[in-house]
């Protein structure tokens, strides 16, 4: 159920999302916006217990 949700999230922001086992969420994208609307709506989903953290803008083509 979580990836279909994480799956859904980075289809509708255009941002990826990783999720470590130890709860640590990954944020990247092209674009601020794409990051920006990624995390709220993960803040959406996960409650506002959530631990704030920091957001890092990629610009250009994300490697691997």
């Amino acid at each position: 159920r979580c990836g279909a949700t994480i799956g859904r999230l980075q289809e509708a922001t255009g941002a990826r999302i990783d999720v470590e086992r130890d709860g640590t969420v990954r944020i990247t994208g092209r674009q601020r916006w794409m990051v920006q609307a990624a995390r709220q709506r993960v803040v959406e989903v996960a409650g506002p217990d959530m631990a704030p953290g920091y957001e890092r803008h990629r610009s250009g083509p994300t490697g691997s």
